[in-house]
């Protein structure tokens, strides 16, 4: 039995399972590629504290808090280019790293699973840089390991999605553990897509490419610049590709998880520390960055975070906005479902490997019937907005 029997009310940010004081709850992947969290009811006393500390079915803005927004970004322009956008997190893992903290955040494993990994050294944090394009798989016991740290008295950097961030903090509040000594930061969400698709995907292009794939930059801006939205590929025979495949089909918005189309975190004001996301319609505030290199939107939500801010001063060009003009559509309202949704998801639970081949590597006429829907996307997208309210 789930946790949370309805798909829209579960994250799968695994807090439930970290307050199983019994081990009852384990995590498995659904026929969609998705991890949830099962009872072993052999094992379950009824305590009902994995429901309780389910932030994402009671979570509610605090809209009056005062939150300030910014341009951010590093120094070094080194650390700007190995950065998706601006660098701010980077600034932050040091400034933890260099305090004898510990970092938390996702990576790319040596088999390209994305999965969250504690760091306690700079040279591992490197491996959170980048965006990757797939839900993150939390280990069970993480959020139990940043608490002893917590409760340790060491500094710990947390950062992730939306309702991972508050998954992690609705936990340490029923484990009453302080927090005096958290940093979180969450990121402006798109939606995340399944992990399951992504193996599918990864091993389509090995047959393809004839080799083994051993990286992947989801975004690489070092060849197309910080705007554009394409992937490129690194195999072990030493060839490379890029393309935009992956990212084609985000955007169509029909691989992501259920929750995501109900998102209670599409909001500015969040109980994080602070929210991030790439500076998109920063030209409309602010002047001076228009050099494709990349820039970060900031959110502060609360005196620490504006504290810690002005500390990075000395690393990061940092210049105050107004967030009526920064606002983002994913700070707003959740994503909506695409068009192609339910086909998609049929078809994948059906044969996987046919539905990648047809979706992700599409022939002549699905091409033109793409090109065809991308003309009146914005049409679409306003019916579909309504039509899922």
């Amino acid at each position: 039995m789930r946790v949370q029997e309805n798909d829209r009310q579960c994250c799968g940010c695994t807090a439930c399972a970290n307050i199983c004081p019994k081990n009852a709850i384990v995590i498995t992947q659904d026929a969609k590629g998705f991890y949830y969290p099962e009872i072993d009811e052999e094992l379950c006393i009824g305590c009902n504290l994995c429901k309780k500390v389910c932030d994402f079915t009671k979570f509610e803005p605090i809209k009056n808090k005062a939150i300030t927004s910014y341009a951010v970004r590093h120094r070094n322009l080194d650390e700007v280019r190995t950065s998706r956008s601006g660098a701010f997190f980077s600034a932050v893992a040091n400034y933890v790293i260099e305090r004898g903290g510990v970092c938390y955040g996702a990576i790319l494993s040596d088999d390209l699973r994305v999965e969250h990994r504690e760091a306690k050294t700079i040279e591992m944090c490197v491996r959170f840089k980048g965006s990757k394009y797939v839900q993150s798989y939390i280990p069970q016991n993480l959020f139990t390991e940043a608490g002893e740290y917590l409760k340790s008295g060491r500094t710990v950097l947390f950062s992730g999605t939306g309702c991972q961030v508050h998954g992690l903090l609705s936990y340490l509040e029923m484990k009453r553990i302080s927090m005096d000594s958290l940093i979180t930061i969450d990121f402006i969400c798109h939606g995340v897509p399944s992990p399951g698709v992504w193996s599918h995907y990864k091993d389509e292009i090995e047959r393809r490419a004839n080799s083994k794939l051993i990286s992947v930059n989801f975004r690489d801006k070092n060849k197309f610049g910080w705007v554009a939205h394409q992937e490129t590929y690194y195999f072990t025979n030493g060839n490379q590709e890029s393309n935009s495949n992956w990212a084609d089909v985000f955007y169509q918005h029909c691989m992501f998880r259920e929750s995501c189309y109900n998102c209670p975190y599409t909001t500015p004001y969040r109980n994080s520390d602070f929210t991030i996301g790439d500076y998109w319609g920063y030209e409309k505030v602010i002047d001076g960055y228009r050099d494709n290199e990349g820039l970060s939107f900031v959110i502060a939500q609360n005196d620490k975070a504006r504290l810690l801010l002005a500390e990075l001063d000395t690393q990061l060009e940092i210049q105050q906005t107004e967030l009526e003009k920064s606002m983002q559509p994913q700070l707003c309202n959740p994503v909506y479902k695409g068009i192609e949704y339910n086909r998609f998801w049929k078809e994948y639970t059906k044969k996987a490997d046919s539905a990648i081949k047809v979706f992700f590597f599409p022939g002549i006429i699905r091409r033109i019937y793409l090109a065809g829907l991308k003309r009146i996307k914005p049409c679409v997208k306003r019916f579909l907005r309504v039509l899922h309210r």
